[in-house]
């Protein structure tokens, strides 16, 4: 007699076939859609990351010191807070002072900086709008600009991400009645000015890099009567500002841009140090020793030693330190500084 239907062996072999066949539909399903959400980071970090950086660089292209526009003896003339001309009647310098104060100036943390568990301002900078004394008297206006790198909600030292601030405070000038006009005033930054906007131009952040090259340029010659000669001179810096985003669950993945822009302000060194600096080099190969400044603490390390469980050093050399910055295992080669 002829049975109809399924065996129990068929009826599992049927079984463990769909089962792997749902199986495998699901890890197609889940890496596509991880690979989904990567590319969305990806987008929208990378449109971020360019936005920020230029940004900042614009910023920092603008950035200036207050200054006043005066008309005198029929001519307009601008008088900088940084320095003041004195000349003759027929428009040779015959004096120039240069301030000394550094209040005005670019301030900025120096180095490879990484997200730690306080906020850490990064940069600081002041970009002014001309007061104006001609036919009618205009203030001047300064927008003080600084970049604050804090960590994200759920900091922990193994993720170590955080996302770029950028406040704007506004304060205003007026000269008159002071002979010197803008050179003659004595502003400053305050934490207590208004803020004018607040605003977050950068997430997962990793890592935020500040390096300079400066030089000195020459501002002028002033000759007295007498015949003597003073040559007069500032200090141009060229700012890299350099933002790397990685990926929350993925440190592999992960984007960077920079800014490169030469500033028309001189510049300091931000309150709090760099977050990572070579101070020396010392004994012998393949032994040698680096110190180090970190966080605003000393140390000695060598090969391969990990320090804070924020970065490992990779390579030592009398000229030159490579680190690897933990998660992720970014390189960053840093310059030993010469000894004076």
């Amino acid at each position: 007699m002829k049975t109809s239907g399924f065996t129990l062996i068929e009826t599992m072999m049927t079984l463990l076939l769909m089962s792997l066949l749902f199986f495998s539909t699901y890890k197609i399903m889940t890496y596509a859609r991880m690979e989904a959400e990567k590319a969305s980071w990806m987008q929208a970090r990378l449109i971020e990351l360019r936005n920020a950086t230029r940004l900042i660089g614009s910023l920092l292209k603008k950035s200036s010191y207050p200054s006043t526009v005066v008309k005198q003896s029929g001519m307009e003339m601008v008088i900088s807070y940084k320095e003041w001309r004195e000349f003759d009647g027929s428009g040779r310098l015959r004096k120039m002072e240069i301030r000394d104060s550094n209040d005005m100036d670019l301030a900025a943390v120096e180095g490879a900086v990484l997200a730690e568990q306080a906020p850490k301002r990064i940069l600081l900078f002041p970009v002014c709008t001309p007061e104006k004394d001609l036919t009618t008297s205009i203030p001047g206006k300064i927008s003080w600009y600084e970049l604050h790198y804090e960590p994200e909600e759920q900091f922990t030292p193994g993720i170590s991400l955080g996302y770029l601030r950028l406040i704007e405070r506004e304060d205003s000038y007026d000269t008159k009645g002071n002979p010197k006009r803008a050179f003659g005033i004595s502003p400053a930054y305050s934490p207590q000015l208004p803020i004018k906007t607040d605003r977050i131009i950068a997430k997962d952040v990793s890592l935020v890099e500040v390096a300079s090259f400066s030089n000195d340029e020459l501002r002028g010659i002033a000759v007295d009567s007498s015949g003597t000669v003073a040559k007069k001179t500032r200090r141009r810096t060229q700012l890299m500002v350099k933002i790397q985003c990685t990926h929350p669950k993925e440190a592999l993945n992960r984007i960077s841009d920079q800014s490169i822009v030469v500033t028309n302000l001189e510049m300091k060194q931000l309150a709090g140090g760099p977050s990572l600096k070579v101070i020396s080099v010392g004994g012998t190969a393949p032994d040698y020793t680096v110190s180090l400044e970190y966080g605003g603490s000393s140390y000695n390390a060598k090969k391969d030693q990990v320090i804070q469980s924020a970065f490992k050093v990779t390579y030592i050399s009398p000229k030159f330190v490579s680190v690897s910055y933990l998660p992720g295992g970014t390189i960053r080669t840093l310059p030993v500084p010469e000894s004076p």
